[in-house]
């Protein structure tokens, strides 16, 4: 590998990993490389990593088009497999990077294992022990800082702490140096561990602080206590950690949407996974008690309780897009954004996407700023994280749902009728923990973890309307250019006056053709394009729904009446993959949805549609 290679893609991989700089300190690698000193398997895991994010002029990925990522990352593990006993902490950094890379593609059994060996090598040189606690050194911090980057991993993944016992219950480890410290090879801050009041001004402390706090969210929702005044008790235990948190927090590291573009570039992702973190702590605590946002099961018990955490939720959620806006707008790059600000993205919109149809304009239209800001970037960040392309998926799910059965709210939470808050009736396996649970949906049901094609891609949506429950299987995604026209008719009260399907599911394998052809009787159309699914009675029995065959030749009578006058249109610019947010023509979208309204796409006029 040339050496000029190599160098670009270490420093691509600094840039973008959000835990780098506690796995390795910049200047020093780069000085051992320069020696020849290096560990091959870390710099080669390195590589990988810069493989995957690294962009040429034209913005396209070669490297990783090429196969290179997957390649020099299996080489990396086998050079490290080798090295496994000397327990060496250059070997556990390898595999840190490897798990975090494997996680960007997508193969999550990888991830874990690769983690787990990191964590055991840890645990067994000795996991936040106390031989390093007292030390001072550069040396040990180094140490510490990399057990620190395994601990926030773990984090992520929503695991209990138990396994972390000797740092989660540690009152003596120290939190990482503030960033210039570890930069400049030593400290003088006195130390400050996870159950200290004071901060070192340190973002990445800071950040271990509020990701444990995120971990006993977790644990608070999942819990088996089915007493709702416990479970409302931990809710405002752990709320007001948060607030104390926050009052703690420096300022300087507390995020506005007015300070983004002062922050410096290469510690702002860092700093809005702090605040993210933080924002989506509440997201989730209070959403976890709110049916329209979660999707569980109707319940109207404790509904002041219910409206207030609605409230809270709602706000933060609001809080999380108008950062991410700012960012959107200020950044060109987002290749070095968390997978985390993704999903808190995702959770913003499940929260967000009822009120893109309130009765209230400034809600209203709070609503299709917002949203629109968090699938911009979660499609931003979908080449780089599959994780993030799934949930690019799951919003077209949430989205379409709502869409097909929306109601009107009269405003913010605590004005809403409470029954429209904790009435569903729409039953997803999965959406309730793929909204509250960062990377939750990935594990199976009992335990384990899928092969990156078979993590449900519709949530497992059943939907208990007048149709009886019928299992969705697919969901009815319509076609961009109608639903640019369509969409802010809906939201904004401007209904076409079609009646909604009692069902609102396509049947059977969805596929390209049957999206854009499939729809029940009732459902929205092109304007002129016949309807050529038989009508069928709330009551009656499921029919086999006919489908466009793509194979049927186009010089076929039965194709052309599906065009106007026979003629057939351009296909090129169609999508090929309407099963994600595409259809949302984003471009399209203004901040105020009713100047929307009587808007069409040029290409769709010239149809004479």
């Amino acid at each position: 590998m040339p050496k000029s290679l190599v160098s670009t893609l270490v420093e691509v991989y600094f840039n973008t990993a959000y835990n780098a700089p506690l796995m390795s300190h910049k200047g020093k690698f780069i000085a051992s490389l320069d020696a020849g000193t290096a560990r091959p398997h870390t710099v080669l895991s390195f590589c990988a990593w810069g493989a995957n994010f690294y962009r040429d002029e034209n913005g396209k990925g070669f490297l990783n088009d090429h196969g290179f990522v997957q390649v020099w990352a299996q080489k990396a593990a086998q050079m490290a497999f080798r090295e496994v006993e000397e327990f060496s902490d250059d070997t556990a950094v390898t595999f840190l990077c490897l798990a975090l890379l494997w996680h960007s593609q997508g193969s999550w059994r990888n991830t874990y294992l690769y983690f787990g060996i990191a964590y055991q090598m840890f645990t067994v040189m000795g996991l936040g022990s106390d031989s390093t606690n007292m030390d001072n050194s550069w040396e040990a911090e180094s140490r510490r800082c990399r057990v620190w980057a395994c601990y926030l991993m773990h984090c992520h993944d929503n695991g209990k702490l138990s396994s972390f016992e000797p740092i989660a219950l540690s009152p003596n480890l120290p939190l990482p140096w503030p960033e210039e410290d570890f930069k400049a090879g030593s400290s003088e801050s006195n130390p400050v561990t996870l159950t200290s009041s004071e901060s070192n001004g340190g973002i990445y402390a800071e950040l271990v602080k509020v990701l444990t706090l995120w971990t006993s969210v977790i644990a608070c929702i999942k819990s088996s206590d089915t007493n709702f005044a416990n479970i409302i008790a931990g809710i405002q235990v752990l709320d007001e950690s948060l607030v104390k948190y926050w009052r703690n927090l420096p300022q300087s590291l507390k995020l506005t949407p007015s300070s983004v573009s002062t922050t410096d570039p290469f510690w702002l992702p860092k700093i809005l996974l702090l605040n993210v973190v933080y924002h989506q702590s509440f997201c989730t605590l209070h959403a976890s008690i709110v049916p329209l946002f979660c999707w569980t099961k109707e319940d109207e018990d404790w509904s002041l309780a219910r409206r207030s955490s609605a409230q809270i939720a709602y706000e933060h959620a609001c809080s999380v897009s108008e950062l991410i806006n700012a960012v959107v707008a200020h950044s060109s790059n987002l290749t070095n954004m968390p997978t985390f600000v993704a999903y808190s993205a995702y959770c913003g919109c499940a929260i967000q996407i009822p009120f893109m149809w309130c009765a209230d304009a400034t809600v209203r239209q709070r609503a299709h700023v917002n949203v629109r800001a968090n699938i911009k970037i979660i499609k931003a960040m979908a080449p780089y994280w599959k994780f993030a392309d799934l949930l690019r998926v799951h919003v077209g799910c949430l989205y379409n749902i709502h869409r097909r059965r929306h109601i009107v709210l009269e405003g913010e939470p605590m004005s809403v009728d409470i029954q429209k808050l904790t009435s569903n009736r729409i039953n997803a396996r999965y959406a309730r923990t793929s909204i509250l649970e960062f990377n939750g949906v990935l594990w199976k049901k009992g335990g384990g973890l899928p092969v990156s094609d078979q993590v449900p891609k519709n949530l497992d949506i059943d939907d208990e309307g007048l149709s009886g429950g019928s299992r969705a299987r697919s969901l009815d995604l319509p076609s961009d250019r109608y639903e640019a026209e369509t969409f802010a008719q809906e939201s904004t009260g401007h209904s076409t006056n079609q009646p909604i399907s009692t069902d609102g599911f396509v049947r059977g394998p969805l596929s390209n053709s049957a999206a854009q052809a499939s729809h029940l009787e009732g459902s929205q159309y092109l304007p002129g394009t016949p309807n050529i699914f038989p009508s069928q009675q709330p009551d009656a029995p499921e029919l086999e729904y006919q489908t466009l065959d793509v194979f049927q030749p186009f010089s076929d009578p039965a194709m052309l009446d599906l065009f106007p006058k026979g003629d057939i249109p351009d296909l090129s610019e169609f999508d090929t993959n309407l099963l994600d947010v595409d259809y949302f023509e984003l471009e399209a979208w203004t901040d105020n949805p009713g100047d929307m309204i009587g808007s069409r796409h040029d290409s769709a006029a010239s149809w004479n549609l």
